[in-house]
Parts: C-alpha cells; sequence; structure tokens
C-alpha cells in the first residue's frame, strides 16, 4: 500500500503523502528510500548504498510492510509487496542455510528477530537489511532449499 493509498482509506485525499525518508504521519512511519547506514573510516565519510526501489512503511510496535520493485535481476524488475506482523517468521541470516526466527518487535529503525536455539538469542535487523534479506521471503521454499542443502553439507 502507498502513501496515497493510505491517505485515500483515511479520507485525506486532498493532503499530500510525506516523501522524506522516515516522515511520520499517523503514528506510520513511511520511507520512501532505504539506505544503509553511513560509514567513517579513517576520517573518510562513505554514504550508505540505497536499496533501489524499496520502500517501507512501519507502524511500530505492530507491522512493517516492504514494498517496490527489487532491482537485481537480469531480465526485469521485479514487483513485491509484503506485510510482516510481530509473530511472523521473517529471514535474519544467511551463509548456506537461510536461518530465520519470529519477529518479536518492530521499531522506527530496527526489526527484532528471535533467532531461537542457534545461541544469538535476538538478533535486530536495520530496516535495509530487513527489506534486503525478506522481500522476497518463502518459507516453504526455505524449508526446501535448506533441506536440500543440509543433505549435501
Amino acid at each position: 500500500m502507498t502513501a496515497n493509498e493510505a491517505l485515500q482509506q483515511m479520507g485525506l485525499t486532498q493532503n499530500k503523502a510525506p516523501v522524506k525518508t522516515g516522515k511520520q504521519f499517523n503514528g506510520t512511519i513511511v520511507y520512501e528510500v532505504i539506505k544503509s547506514k553511513d560509514r567513517v573510516c579513517h576520517g573518510q565519510k562513505y554514504e550508505g548504498s540505497e536499496l533501489k526501489g524499496h520502500k517501507a512503511v512501519i507502524m511500530p510496535g505492530e507491522y512493517i510492510q516492504i514494498y517496490g520493485q527489487e532491482w537485481n535481476h537480469i531480465h526485469a524488475p521485479v514487483d513485491f509487496d509484503r506485510t510482516f506482523n510481530i509473530g511472523d517468521e521473517a529471514e535474519y541470516d544467511s551463509y548456506n542455510l537461510k536461518y530465520t526466527g519470529k519477529i518479536v518487535a518492530i521499531g522506527v529503525k530496527t526489526i527484532t528477530i528471535n533467532a531461537g536455539d542457534t545461541g544469538k538469542g535476538n538478533v535486530r535487523l536495520s530496516i535495509y537489511d530487513f527489506s534486503w534479506r525478506n522481500w522476497d521471503f518463502d518459507a516453504v521454499k526455505i524449508a526446501k532449499d535448506n533441506f536440500e542443502t543440509m543433505i549435501t553439507l
């Protein structure tokens, strides 16, 4: 759902939707640009990278909606729209396997996922990392891929 659609549902169509990153509106926070954190190394500032086409709407303590287009594909960009609530499954890490857990908290800038029995406890992801890992989340496909990978390890 875009900000304009949300405004229409609330009956506020004459008001313009916020366009700045992190603009708060009626309790929800709209991120039109999702980028990683800026870094400083040896006094040199490095700008964070942007997830081209990714956007998010967050209601802290309730849900995060990530939507837009994923541009990391050869043939054409892929549209996506996923909403995650507290208690839903989401990916938090990967190497050979994709690791998933239940979302335990959704904040203004981070999403916290319970890593279960892995010894990591709760894992906190930035909006950038969460969107990058979960734009195409499919629990059934992840379970199948993990099973096939476990056989070969």
